[in-house]
């Protein structure tokens, strides 16, 4: 080493001792080199890594989404289904009640002529039960027949079915 021109005296056994220094420090530098060199390799296949990985994310996201998508095909195929089944039984149910309707109608027009086929009186509308099968009877002929019977279900006096009545009560239209 020089210092300003001049030469350094260099002690005897520090000699080989600097110049076992230089070789580890080439050493090291050289594993250094090659450690970066690693680090830049690792780099570039985490990149590679983590671009398979949002690909693979991606189509598994894509799967999913096609899943959705076809149950929700399937959910509106069953909806279809159960909305035509709904429709028709919505036009079950108003021919039914155009039926009712014009019975009931029908029995208005003989408000001032109905009678009784037990006691076979005259009866206002009013004034009938009708039994579970649709026969009706006015409402004391009903009260005696419960009264005469040992047990709660009355059946009907015409064609013996079993079942309760009610009230015949006339829509107002």
């Amino acid at each position: 080493m020089r210092l300003f021109g001049r030469r350094k005296a260099v002690h005897p056994d520090v000699s080989p001792n600097l110049v076992t220094l230089q070789r580890d420090n080439e050493t090291l530098q050289k594993d250094k080199d090659e450690l970066i060199k690693r680090v830049h390799e690792l780099e570039g296949m985490n990149e590679t890594l983590e671009a398979e990985l949002s690909t693979t994310y991606n189509q598994g996201t894509i799967r999913r989404i096609e899943k959705l998508e076809q149950a929700l095909f399937h959910l509106r195929q069953n909806d279809h289904v159960k909305i035509t089944e709904l429709k028709i039984d919505i036009v079950e149910l108003k021919a039914a009640l155009q039926e009712s309707q014009n019975e009931n109608e029908e029995l208005k027009k003989h408000v001032g002529s109905a009678q009784c086929c037990l006691c076979f009186d005259p009866k206002r509308l009013d004034q009938f039960s009708v039994m579970g099968c649709g026969h009706a009877f006015c409402t004391d002929c009903m009260i005696l027949v419960h009264q005469q019977v040992d047990f709660d279900v009355v059946s009907c006096p015409m064609c013996r079915s079993p079942g309760g009545y009610r009230p015949l009560r006339l829509s107002t239209v």
